[in-house]
């Protein structure tokens, strides 16, 4: 998880901040690597679905790390903070019924040049397989080529802008201007 955290914190911010939007937060394991990353200067907001993810997460605590429980098409459209440098999808993109409509809420709250970024520690053949098992639970596979990353953003002002299909799994959208 340090060298996720590490890889998402990499682009050096201009007023030395990196906002960072952690989907599907959990507890907040990664949320709080994301300060230690960045040299104590990523400001981010955890969201689960899950209350007692979410509370966990808060008492766990974290600086620079605040949590809220939603789903994130909700968050998005609620939003009206500074927008963020990366919102991240770690180990839960198979899992959301809709991965058009989540990278849409994606790209509204990140800035210019922003990333949506999916990761799984486990890569895509893991996800895959957990799909055969009960789509019901995991609805999606994650893109294995960027036509298929393409095909996810149709419309929308995200440009695939890296894959490593291997294990751990990275995909990457840069938000057009």
């Amino acid at each position: 998880l340090d060298a996720l955290a590490a890889r998402v914190c990499a682009p050096s911010m201009a007023d030395g901040i990196f906002r960072i939007l952690d989907v599907g937060a959990g507890t907040g394991c990664l949320s709080r690597r994301y300060g230690a990353a960045a040299s104590g200067r990523a400001v981010v907001q955890g969201v689960d679905l899950s209350e007692n993810m979410v509370a966990a997460a808060r008492e766990k605590g974290g600086t620079g790390v605040s949590y809220a429980c939603a789903e994130v098409v909700d968050f998005a459209a609620d939003y009206s903070g500074e927008p963020f440098d990366a919102v991240v999808f770690n180990a839960c993109f198979g899992n959301v019924h809709s991965q058009s409509d989540v990278l849409a809420a994606a790209a509204s709250v990140l800035r210019p040049e922003g990333r949506a970024i999916v990761t799984h520690p486990l890569g895509a053949d893991f996800v895959d397989e957990l799909r055969a098992q009960d789509e019901s639970v995991v609805p999606a596979g994650l893109p294995r080529s960027t036509d298929e990353m393409r095909a996810l953003v149709g419309g929308v002002a995200l440009e695939p802008a890296e894959l490593d299909d291997t294990i751990p799994y990275y995909s990457e959208w840069e938000r057009s201007s």
